[in-house]
């Protein structure tokens, strides 16, 4: 129920600019809604964060670990160390 909750508010304002910390919260609700699973869903939380736009992706695992979630986004870009 929670995920597609989330899901609806994230598509249903096309429209509408929404603040990087809207965004950042909706991303967080998301992925931990489908780190706990819900018959309904059947992405799983690495697949739905594909589509977390990269300058989120920081923000997003900060305020996961906030949260006591133990679900990180992969950064997706190569280290150049």
């Amino acid at each position: 129920m929670i995920v597609e909750a989330v899901l609806l508010h994230m598509t249903s304002t096309p429209n509408q600019t929404i603040s990087r910390t809207t965004q950042v919260h909706q991303w967080v609700q998301l992925l931990e809604a489908l780190v706990v699973g819900s018959p309904s869903v059947a992405a799983t939380p690495e697949q739905m964060a594909e589509d977390l736009p990269p300058e989120l992706i920081h923000e997003v695992n900060d305020q996961l670990a906030l949260r006591g979630c133990t679900f990180r986004v992969a950064d997706s870009k190569p280290c150049n160390d």
